[in-house]
């Protein structure tokens, strides 16, 4: 296991315990850190963005996979993720907001004016959904 390709690659990068740190996540425009990556006593590096992006998708915006940060023993845990539960309500509320932000970039889109800034938001809404949709089990 090597938590330093992953930590060289992000920005706003600051310790907060032994083997803790937040920073800004790369999946989405993130003004103040929401990324938290931790290594736990027996190897393993956790890594959650408070604003709802996959680690997944966290590691690929870096250039970076799963062999890169996690040790050899968890490969195989990593083929069938966990399942989340999305209650309902939440899952509509979600896809309400990314739908806005989608229609949002639409309008954007047809005035000429979607910016780099939107374009990786809408990105991340399409991340968004396709993870709510696979947690409905669509």
């Amino acid at each position: 296991m090597n938590i330093e390709p992953l930590l060289s690659r992000v920005q706003k990068l600051k310790s907060t315990g032994k083997n803790r740190w937040l920073c800004a996540c790369p999946s989405h425009t993130d003004k103040s850190p929401s990324l938290a990556i931790s290594i736990t006593d027996d190897g393993k590096v956790l890594i959650n963005c408070f604003a709802g992006c996959d680690p997944y998708s966290i590691l690929q915006s870096v250039g970076l996979d799963w062999d890169a940060v996690f040790p050899e023993k968890a490969i195989s845990h990593r083929e069938k993720p966990l399942k989340q539960v999305l209650y309902p309500s939440e899952a509509l509320e979600l896809m309400h907001y990314e739908c806005l932000i989608v229609l949002v970039s639409a309008y954007s889109m047809q005035k000429g004016t979607l910016n780099q800034n939107d374009l990786e938001r809408l990105e991340v809404s399409m991340q968004r959904i396709s993870k709510a949709k696979w947690q409905a089990g669509l």
